[in-house]
């Protein structure tokens, strides 16, 4: 800041002598103000600026600008005088008993006619004044737009991060596919959803046929392979509305929405019939994969636990008709045609 615009921060009247102050003063009217008195009022029109010789006076801005304390030989409302009608920007108002001169425009004529030279002085240096101060209000401005704009960064970086959070939170790892978590998390959402609509809703339950042994006779890294494999078949025979999950170790659920019955099934069948055929452990050629998988619609008024519970007969029905099977609310699906996903 220049030694220019110090002064004009400092003192609006520095730079002047005591007789000029008082020839400036001495041609405004004086006026006499008690504590709570307003002298002006935001928004409204004003035409003179004030010069405070005694006493306290605050301001009160808008937009959560802080309020401002003025105190003897100050001056206000400068603006208004230069421009000879402005919209004020602030509330005055007297704190205490005040002394002040009233600058306005008959003022103006006393000083053009008794001292055009001061009166000069005084317009530059209050134009001088008025633009230290605007300096100061941008760089203000400056600063509060950084602070808002490290603020919104940081607030972008915590969502970011709490997304990513959240779908670590809902996501299986070894998978890739939402985890029992989110099947808790969601499935009642889904099934209100479908009530409310009535719309159609399947679940589908798979489990892997004798994963035990998979894992017994090729190892656990050839368990986690057969898992990941069937997870990428199970994401290519879904679509984006459904849900996928991971339910726990070689289990899998996966919730279809908006579907009528018998494309429902074919879905379950081509899950079961494309991991049959999926050579998911390309280094050990002699395992082959397949599942075990039970289904149900939702039923009106039924909720996620009785769903469930339907779902899960179904797919112990599978196990015991020998594996490798769809069973579908008390039928076993015996063959499918590839049409009608």
């Amino acid at each position: 800041m220049s030694s220019s615009e110090s002064s004009y921060e400092a003192i609006p009247f520095n730079g002047f002598t005591a007789e000029e102050v008082a020839a400036i003063c001495t041609a405004g009217k004086l006026r006499q103000c008690e504590a709570g008195d307003v002298l002006f009022r935001r928004d409204e029109y004003g035409d003179s600026m004030f010069v405070l010789e005694e006493g306290e006076v605050e301001l009160n801005f808008a937009n959560e600008v802080s309020s401002k304390s003025l105190c003897s030989n100050a001056v206000f409302g400068e603006l208004a005088f230069v421009t000879g009608r402005h919209l004020r920007t602030a509330t005055a108002r007297a704190k205490t008993h005040c002394t002040l001169r009233v600058i306005d425009e008959t003022a103006f004529e006393r000083l053009y006619q008794s001292q055009p030279r001061l009166l000069v002085r005084l317009l530059r240096h209050t134009c001088g004044y008025l633009l230290a101060s605007e300096h100061r209000l941008i760089g203000s401005l400056r600063r509060k737009n950084r602070e808002l704009q490290s603020t919104l960064d940081y607030l972008r970086r915590t969502r970011e991060e709490v997304d990513y959070q959240e779908l670590l939170a809902n996501t299986d790892e070894l998978t890739g596919l939402y985890n029992r978590r989110c099947l808790n998390q969601q499935l009642d959402k889904f099934i209100d959803r479908a009530h409310a609509t009535g719309t159609g809703l399947a679940l589908i339950l798979v489990d892997v046929d004798k994963f035990k042994d998979v894992n017994d006779t090729f190892g656990h890294a050839a368990g986690d392979e057969v898992l990941q494999g069937l997870a990428a078949i199970i994401t290519e025979c879904v679509r984006t509305s459904d849900l996928p999950c991971r339910f726990g170790g070689d289990e899998f659920a996966i919730v279809l929405t908006e579907i009528e019955p018998d494309r429902a099934v074919a879905r379950a069948e081509s899950i079961r019939r494309n991991a049959q055929a999926a050579r998911l452990v390309p280094d050990h050629v002699k395992i082959e994969v397949c599942t075990s998988i039970g289904g149900a619609m939702l039923r009106p008024r039924e909720n996620a636990s009785e769903l469930f519970e339907r779902a899960d007969q179904e797919l112990y029905r599978s196990k015991k008709l020998g594996r490798n099977r769809v069973c579908w609310q008390g039928q076993e699906i015996q063959h499918l045609s590839k049409t009608g996903l």
